[in-house]
């Protein structure tokens, strides 16, 4: 049996061709199961560490809490290069560990350092999925330290040199709306912006803000609050 020259050349394309494939799908599912693997790993690491800067957040020791936290955004840039995994990933539990560093600020009553990173943490990743936390916490703190008023909420006293300004306090408030509008916290600092109404005697912008709040997230549990504050204003 004769074979020709350009069959044989076939052959030997098609050969190789089939071992390029399979040698393709092969290492396209080994790197699949690597990625999951280092996922894995990663999460196990992060979680190691994040849960023991908890423990001391829990335990009220700040400054050791404030150097674990710290110390986890360390190791976790450094394993974010030697496992690389999505993006998104990496935001996230950097976001939340910069968050737990302005609690723990609040909670050690340095109000100005906790707004400064919660603020700081919503510049640098935005698109994190803690940003609207930390930017309603900064609006929060910054309404406390403007209005003295807690909301029937037990607060750390602050201890910082820490001064707020009325127009950089409606600023925050309405960035959480307007960057975040689907975030469990936009009905909260609309809320809070009815209160600093509220605090200035300013009733009718007050009411105008309840109003909105109401009839936007009515579904949300500020609502009920909203409309005590409605009902009040009905005698003046």
């Amino acid at each position: 049996m004769k074979i020709s020259i350009k069959s044989f050349k076939l052959f030997f394309i098609l050969f190789y061709a089939v071992i390029f494939f399979k040698t393709g799908l092969y290492a396209q599912f080994f790197f699949e199961q690597q990625t999951r693997r280092m996922e894995s790993e990663l999460q196990i690491k992060w979680s190691e560490m994040f849960l023991f800067g908890m423990e001391l957040y829990k335990e009220a020791s700040y400054d050791l809490a404030l150097i674990e936290f710290k110390r986890f955004i360390y190791y976790m840039r450094i394993l974010a290069v030697e496992y690389p995994v999505q993006s998104y990933v990496y935001d996230d539990k950097l976001c939340e560990a910069r968050f737990w560093i302005g609690m723990t600020h609040y909670q050690d009553g340095n109000y100005q350092q906790a707004v400064k990173e919660f603020l700081q943490a919503v510049t640098d990743l935005p698109y994190a999925e803690t940003a609207p936390n930390c930017l309603f916490e900064a609006g929060r703190l910054m309404f406390i330290k403007y209005t003295k008023n807690h909301l029937k909420a037990k607060i750390i006293a602050d201890r910082s040199d820490f001064t707020v300004e009325r127009a950089g306090l409606n600023e925050i408030l309405q960035r959480v709306e307007s960057e975040y509008p689907r975030s469990s916290f936009a009905a909260d600092a609309v809320f809070l912006n009815g209160c600093l109404y509220d605090f200035e005697k300013n009733y009718s912008e007050a009411a105008k803000t309840f109003r909105y709040l109401v009839k936007t997230f009515s579904e949300n549990n500020k609502t009920a609050a909203a409309m005590e504050f409605l009902q009040k204003y009905q005698g003046k």
